[in-house]
């Protein structure tokens, strides 16, 4: 497994780190690990401005136990998009 970025993807390493903190801030108990994948882990993503697209973050996280799963998953995932929702 990778532990760095692309190159071409360097530019969101800020970005990535305010959001691993974030993630981390609210369950770092329970997380054995974060994983970037797709577009930009892969240095391939794509900011097409005249057309609007803009490839998303995708970021994997890795309960430590089975005992988190159902609906406390669902108050982690809750809790996490609320922290980083981008205000409107």
């Amino acid at each position: 497994m990778k532990t760095i970025l692309p190159d071409q993807s360097l530019h969101i390493q800020v970005r990535l780190n305010y959001i691993v903190s974030q993630i981390l801030d609210i369950a770092q108990d329970k997380i054995a690990m974060i994983i970037l994948y797709g577009s930009f882990a892969r240095g391939d993503w794509v900011r097409d401005l005249p057309n609007g697209y803009h490839s998303d973050t995708d970021i994997l996280i890795i309960l430590k136990k089975s005992k988190y799963k159902g609906h406390v998953t669902l108050r982690l995932k809750d809790n996490i998009y609320k922290r980083l929702k981008k205000p409107e």
